[in-house]
């Protein structure tokens, strides 16, 4: 069990100027990330911290909390004995800088419309994660990247096809031998997942 934990995962275009974005998904899904309070794991207290804070720059993306992320996670990560973890959000550098002004100065009704108007969609995007794990004083940090190709967006494949594939593992009755009728995380077989994923279509490559 390692330390601590640190997950950035970032649904990005793939062509851009620096600091700017492109949507590749819903408005309001970017609002409420930008809005809603974060929880952590904190020297092994779950704690609440706010969007957009816990900032680091590295020149080429930037990263802060967004809500969401480990939220469903952190009391398991907590019991596992994990003393610290958090998610974050990656953008482009300049990204925070652009959008600090509409969350803080707007309603989500206008600051919506000037996403839109800031922000186009687009079709050539990527999806970058990154986990870094510490184990005392060795690190270890896994970096994987998904395209877009002609048939699907990078984040549709991030989001439908691994719902598809419990949806597979359940038709496959993967699950018929519990009460329960949620699914949580710790229920599903990685080795069983992965492979229906990749039977699915999913490749990974490194970033």
């Amino acid at each position: 069990v390692p330390d601590s934990l640190v997950m950035r995962v970032g649904g990005l275009p793939q062509f851009t100027d620096k600091g700017k974005y492109q949507r590749t998904w819903s408005t309001e899904g970017l609002y409420n990330e930008y809005t809603k309070d974060c929880q952590v794991l904190e020297d092994g207290n779950i704690k609440t911290v706010k969007a957009l804070d816990g900032y680091s720059d590295d020149g080429v993306y930037e990263s802060f909390y967004t809500s969401g992320g480990i939220s469903h996670s952190v009391k398991s990560f907590k019991d596992k004995g994990i003393t610290n973890a958090c998610y974050k959000t990656l953008r482009y550098t300049g990204h925070r800088k652009l959008i600090l002004p509409l969350i803080s100065k707007l309603s989500k009704e206008k600051a919506l419309k000037v996403f839109e108007q800031l922000f186009p969609t687009t079709k050539d995007d990527v999806v970058h994660l990154e986990v870094t794990l510490e184990f005392g004083r060795t690190r270890i940090t896994y970096q994987n990247a998904w395209y877009s190709d002609h048939e699907m967006t990078a984040m549709q494949k991030m989001t439908a096809l691994p719902a598809s594939t419990v949806v597979h593992m359940l038709a496959a009755g993967d699950f018929d031998h519990l009460d329960n009728k949620v699914l949580n995380y710790s229920q599903i077989n990685f080795s069983a997942f992965s492979t229906t994923l990749e039977r699915l279509g999913i490749k990974s490559e490194i970033a």
